[in-house]
């Protein structure tokens, strides 16, 4: 027998245990959790995990927003994008014979924002759309957080016989 044997141990009880083993144990917990923590935080700053796009990812999915709806923006906000925000409603001549849009806005924010919209007419409608023949902006302010409103634009030019109407840039600020 060895000098840590339990001689003198009454039958039944529980081996004696040497010293230092929780210790151990609590080391290797310890740092495992430090490995992880450093991969974690390794990982996160390059990207990997739930890291920002890269610049290159966040152009190729603003272009695709833009191919998509057919509205531009500056706007970087690939997660609320205001091309989004913005409804085509009605596109008709009014009792002067003069060319009308309207449609909604949307205010996806938890603030309220500003909107600046910029619609053209053109000659044609659908596939046949032609030449733009006017273009109007539209600024709708102080939309409130959550809310829809309408907006309307005009044109003074006469209609032709078939006319379309687009919105063709959005941009959204925040109000104020």
């Amino acid at each position: 027998m060895s000098e840590g044997d339990d001689v003198d141990r009454p039958p039944g009880a529980p081996p004696r245990r040497l010293p230092g083993g929780c210790l151990l144990v609590g080391l290797v917990v310890g740092a495992l959790m430090a490995f992880t923590v450093i991969v974690v935080v390794s990982l996160t700053l390059i990207g990997v995990i739930g890291g920002e796009s890269s610049a290159d990812e966040r152009r190729e999915i603003l272009a695709e927003i833009v191919e998509e709806t057919g509205i531009a923006t500056s706007s970087q906000d690939i997660d609320e994008p205001p091309q989004r925000d913005v409804r085509l409603g009605l596109c008709e001549t009014d009792g002067d014979g003069a060319m009308v849009t309207s449609g909604m806005l949307i205010n996806p924010e938890d603030a309220p924002v500003d909107y600046v919209l910029t619609v053209t007419f053109h000659e044609g409608s659908g596939s046949e759309m032609g030449a733009e023949v006017a273009r109007r902006e539209v600024v709708v302010d102080d939309v409130p957080a959550g809310e829809t409103v309408e907006w309307t634009a005009s044109s003074q030019a006469p209609a032709s016989a078939d006319f379309s109407c687009r919105v063709v840039r959005i941009e959204r600020d925040d109000a104020g």
